[in-house]
């Protein structure tokens, strides 16, 4: 009987969880509620808003340190998250919509970056 090496066990799971694999990496989409933090040119004037968001990651605890970052880089913090899923999944009423979310999806498929949509910000009650 054959026994396995334990660390190299341990090395593969690693290697496997952590790094991004081609075939691991899928695109998902998310919709964020976020509200302006201080420097953001809207601070105190708009309440905050929501944008979908598109990018690659193994799986949605990817996605979250992903978006995170990205969104503090724009000077908005995370309200809530809707939902987090793979983007393979998703069917849209309109040939319309699914043109221009596909295009959206697209992009990220094509790159590392999170894309946004456009953000649609609320105004203060």
């Amino acid at each position: 009987m054959k026994f396995i090496n334990f660390t190299s066990l341990l090395w593969f799971i690693y290697y496997i969880h952590y790094v991004n694999l081609g075939w691991l990496v899928k695109v998902y989409w998310t919709n964020i509620e976020y509200e302006h933090c201080p420097g953001h040119p809207d601070y105190g004037t708009l309440a905050g808003g929501e944008v979908f968001v598109f990018l690659k990651a193994q799986d949605a605890l990817g996605v979250l340190a992903k978006v995170y970052p990205a969104l503090e880089k724009r000077k908005l913090a995370v309200v809530s998250i809707d939902f987090i899923s793979s983007y393979s999944s998703v069917f849209w009423d309109t040939p319309e919509e699914a043109s221009y979310y596909g295009s959206l999806a697209q992009r990220a498929e094509e790159s590392s970056e999170v894309i946004f949509d456009v953000f649609c910000a609320y105004e203060p009650d």
